[in-house]
């Protein structure tokens, strides 16, 4: 060191210092943040390059997100916030998916699920979300889908050998247009928002759900006979111990995108 500089705060100087300090909390007051986030399973904004497969899962697991066929990838055709989403054309196979995992399996806790949808076509029915096969009871968990003008939810009671599904219909979602629609599940009732609006608050009458034995897809399942979904989705979240919203009460939808950190 140069003699007559005086160099504290470990060997930088102060300046520096100062700076660095100055940029933390510039950063700390303009990046959004979720004090829930350790509760976040799957995150995903959709936000990559256009024609690619490189969206990821932002949440603390770090899921792998397989794309089920080459047609569903990143598109800046439409896109709610950011620059993109993610297309599902309408195709067998057309899910965008995350393998099975023990962060899935919510037992008895309470979750929220949510995300935005931009269907091309209401009148077809195609899968949102979830975890379901067709032919196994004993691999059912939860299913949210747009079918025949209805949007609809089923849950799947956990105890062994059980066939008791439980099911809840609301009015269509609006085609070429961006919604937000959330699935909330709390002590055995469901809540089903769409824009912030209350569709249906139901006691399914399920305590706890069964253990998932099949990936959790959004688009359309490999396992349900084929539900493909015809639109967009992007800002996907999936928070399992904590609740986003007060059951059966209106909200305001998300306005930008979901916090990341």
């Amino acid at each position: 060191m140069a003699e007559g500089i005086i160099k504290p705060f470990g060997g930088r100087s102060k300046r520096r210092w100062v700076n660095r300090r100055y940029r933390l909390l510039l950063n700390a007051d303009t990046t959004p943040s979720d004090a829930d986030y350790a509760n976040v399973i799957l995150r995903v904004n959709a936000e990559g390059t256009h024609g690619a497969q490189d969206a990821i899962d932002h949440s603390d697991s770090a899921h792998t997100l397989v794309y089920g066929t080459a047609a569903v990838q990143v598109t800046n055709a439409q896109e709610k916030f950011g620059d993109t989403s993610i297309i599902c054309p309408n195709a067998a196979g057309g899910s965008l998916g995350v393998a099975n995992h023990g962060d899935f399996d919510v037992n008895a806790q309470s979750w929220t699920y949510e995300m935005f949808v931009y269907p091309l076509d209401v009148t077809e029915t195609g899968m949102l979300a979830g975890q379901w096969h067709s032919a196994l009871a004993t691999h059912r968990n939860w299913i949210l889908f747009s079918q025949a003008t209805v949007l609809s939810v089923i849950v799947q009671l956990r105890s062994a050998g059980t066939t008791n599904t439980q099911s809840t219909a609301i009015g269509a979602l609006t085609q070429d247009q961006w919604q937000h629609v959330a699935l909330q599940y709390e002590a055995g009732w469901i809540c089903i928002w769409v824009d912030g609006v209350v569709k249906k608050y139901v006691d399914t009458g399920v305590a706890a759900l069964r253990a998932p034995q099949v990936p959790f897809e959004m688009g359309d399942s490999a396992n349900n006979s084929g539900f493909p979904l015809n639109g967009y989705i992007d800002d996907v979240r999936y928070t399992v111990g904590a609740v986003r919203y007060t059951m059966n009460t209106a909200f305001t939808p998300p306005t930008e995108t979901f916090p990341t950190q």
